[in-house]
């Protein structure tokens, strides 16, 4: 190899390394690299053999949840159908008999058989008021996000942070809106729930979480990351009952910490309409299966 392709190539690598920092509270280096799915004849999957950004469990994940396709459990909202792809971000094979659990707050933002924390910071909400029409579109239309702070001013989330606090006890038997699936033999799963309301200092999304085998201890983690949606969703969503009840102060992605430094922007789904009140949803994850997060409890 000359030395002038030497260079280049140590160039490049210094560009990459720069432009993906070892930010705190990501226990594997999101790997951007794509490797070529036609080696292993899995062409299908090219372009998402790459390993998901991870960020936060969060204060509100409970371990007993159920193994069940449909969370919703009396919760009203908008239905919600949401489809889960686990990749092999080694070798682009789907990634069978991985156990996936998702939890998301309600449509006036609770989370079920916990304690909230409290309210944060964020801002005021904005836009239309109540409404009882439960008819609406355009939640299928591809939105672009402003850049607005690009993060000037929130806080980066601290190193093992969320692994240092205990997981909550749960304050009754409610499970609504959790739940797991273990995939099958093309890596899929599938939930039947509600889109998510929103809550103060957080932008809306859902938890999800990866495990191996039938477990939820902390050091056996595969994967655990955040699904974000578009930020006018919760404008859109306080025109129909129950989200207009909704009286939380509404965060948008660019002022949410833990989206701006999770790398939220690769992690937020498009919303494809089934009919005038339904929605579904498809979001592949890369993993490595051979890797797990570090516990520090």
């Amino acid at each position: 190899m000359s030395r002038i392709t030497c260079i280049f190539v140590f160039c490049v690598y210094l560009v990459i390394v720069a432009a993906d920092p070892d930010r705190p509270g990501k226990y594997l280096k999101h790997d951007r690299t794509v490797i070529n799915c036609a080696r292993y004849k899995r062409e299908a999957n090219q372009h998402q053999c790459v390993l998901s950004p991870f960020n936060d469990e969060g204060p509100y994940f409970l371990p007993d949840d159920l193994q069940r396709s449909d969370i919703t459990d009396g919760q009203n909202g908008v239905k919600y159908n949401l489809t889960i792809a686990l990749v092999n971000s080694n070798d682009c094979s789907p990634l069978e008999n991985m156990f996936v659990h998702i939890w998301h707050a309600s449509a006036i933002g609770k989370y079920s058989g916990v304690r909230s924390i409290g309210p944060g910071p964020g801002p005021r909400p904005q836009g239309p008021g109540n409404s009882t029409e439960h008819d609406f579109g355009g939640l299928d239309e591809p939105k672009q996000t402003g850049k607005g702070s690009e993060g000037r001013g929130l806080r980066p989330p601290q190193e093992g942070r969320d692994y240092n606090k205990p997981r909550p006890k749960p304050v009754s038997d409610e499970r609504f809106l959790r739940g797991y699936q273990v995939t099958d033999q093309n890596g899929l799963v599938n939930f039947n729930t509600i889109l998510p309301g929103w809550y103060a200092g957080r932008a809306t999304h859902i938890h999800i979480e990866v495990y191996p085998r039938n477990t939820t201890e902390r050091s056996a983690i595969s994967y655990v990351g955040q699904i974000f949606f578009r930020e006018d969703l919760p404008e859109l969503l306080k025109l129909v009952e129950p989200y207009s009840e909704n009286s939380n102060r509404i965060t948008l992605n660019e002022d949410d910490g833990t989206y701006v430094y999770g790398h939220g922007n690769e992690t937020t789904i498009q919303l494809e309409a089934v009919d005038s009140s339904s929605y579904k949803s498809t979001m592949i994850f890369g993993i490595d299966p051979d890797a797990h997060t570090k516990s520090q409890v």
